[in-house]
């Protein structure tokens, strides 16, 4: 303890130096073709505008309704029987045991817990989903299996609403999941905007080596479920918050990654989906930080596509200046970083070329020459320049930087690097995205 007393201050110092910002390095003069600090290059004329950020969400308050339910008593002796041989016959033994003993609840669980096809994830949740003062009663089931300690993590999944009828329960609907785990409804919230509670129903499939978190949202109407989308969301190791976006209520996933090595490194994302009055859409892709060159690089390529010309320059720029980026460790780094840097000069060359800075694109070109000469990047600026610099037309000079890697595709596009599976080599389309 002495000693970590004496040396706690110099700590404290290393751990502030550690978190404080970087400091931009200075361009540095001629280098040989491989050096570890290429040409910097100045950027935009205009002052670039600071990166938007995403509009302020909060959390919908949960519901005060809704809660697990006590499981109910049967009030008189229930007789278990055979357990049924998969869940289509579970849902039809439900309607069966209710009429049996006169609509209890208590008896109809007797059965389904001895058979050992109640889901562990809510048990019983009562929701009032049809606005009648009447608690409806949520059940998710799964498939018998004779051995449930063996039984697989994935497998048919049901969900189960149950009505009161009289002085009894009646089977109001049932939505079958083919392959599901953890079915679940952890929200029930108006996400519509018609008055009317929609279930937000979540579930997972695990596949060799990555799981799949899905969500669908269902409405309850004239006793049915349905589903308010054309096909569930689907995102890999992710988490579902329900947040307030500009008023609306809105669905958060956040995830994205995979489980395997093969795939490369893989940057994690929260994809914001929103409804629109027809259906649920994707309104926002929001990225995790990376200190990884090949997704910044990735980013740029995403500004490019929205428009944000200064934004992307901004994160070509990095990815040529920023010593502290890392490598993936799917490639020998010094080809790894070449390879970026080469992409990244020829991405400014196009980008400073639609901004109108002649300039900034002639130093872009020109430090492809002088430090990327054995890279199939400077032939496809080349091409690109040519055609765009006599008129200035960039839809000219985008159409032949495109048509030269549609002639040399292999080449051009194989000198980008291998960095898994989940990132992909660029096809002919991706070299110009601009109009």
């Amino acid at each position: 303890m002495r000693l970590l007393s004496r040396f706690a201050p110099c700590l404290l110092l290393l751990a502030l130096l550690a978190c404080a910002p970087a400091i931009p390095a200075v361009a540095p003069t001629a280098q040989p073709a491989q050096q570890e600090n290429p040409t910097a290059l100045p950027m935009p004329t205009q002052i670039p505008e600071p990166t938007a950020t995403p509009p302020p969400s909060t959390l919908v308050p949960a519901p005060t309704e809704g809660a697990p339910a006590p499981y109910p008593t049967s009030q008189q002796p229930v007789t278990i029987g055979a357990a049924p041989a998969d869940l289509p016959g579970v849902l039809a033994a439900i309607p069966q045991t209710l009429q049996e003993y006169g609509g209890d609840l208590g008896a109809l669980y007797a059965r389904l817990q001895e058979w050992k096809v109640l889901d562990e994830q809510p048990g019983f949740r009562e929701y009032d989903l049809d606005g009648d003062g009447k608690p409806e009663v949520l059940l998710t089931l799964m498939a018998p299996v004779a051995d449930p300690q063996a039984a697989p993590l994935s497998g048919p999944r049901a969900l189960v609403v149950l009505g009161q009828e009289g002085s009894g329960w009646a089977l109001r609907d049932s939505k079958l999941y083919d392959q599901a785990s953890n079915l679940a409804v952890p929200r029930i919230a108006d996400l519509t905007g018609d008055g009317r509670p929609d279930l937000v129903v979540t579930y997972q499939d695990c596949g060799a080596h990555t799981c799949f978190l899905t969500v669908d949202v269902l409405s309850y109407e004239g006793g049915r479920l349905q589903s308010r989308l054309p096909q569930p969301l689907s995102q890999s190791y992710a988490d579902m918050k329900l947040e307030l976006r500009d008023g609306k209520p809105t669905l958060a996933l956040h995830g994205g990654e995979i489980g395997s090595v093969g795939a490369g490194p893989v940057q994690a994302r929260t994809d914001y989906y929103a409804w629109d009055g027809q259906g649920f859409r994707r309104v926002d892709t929001v990225w995790d930080p990376s200190n990884l060159r090949l997704h910044v690089y990735q980013a740029g390529d995403r500004a490019l596509r929205k428009g944000d010309l200064k934004g992307a320059a901004e994160l070509y720029q990095r990815v040529i200046s920023d010593a502290t980026l890392l490598q993936t460790g799917m490639a020998d780094e010094k080809a790894e970083r070449h390879a970026l840097e080469a992409f990244s000069y020829y991405r400014l060359v196009t980008v400073y070329a639609a901004l109108g800075d002649r300039g900034a694109a002639q130093k872009a070109l020109d430090a492809l020459k002088k430090d990327y000469a054995d890279h199939p990047c400077l032939a496809l600026a080349q091409a690109f320049w040519d055609a765009w610099e006599p008129t200035g037309n960039v839809s000219a000079g985008c159409a032949a930087a495109t048509a030269y890697a549609a002639e040399h595709e292999a080449d051009v596009g194989g000198s980008f690097g291998y960095y898994g599976y989940a990132n992909p080599l660029p096809g002919v389309g991706d070299f110009c995205f601009l109009k």
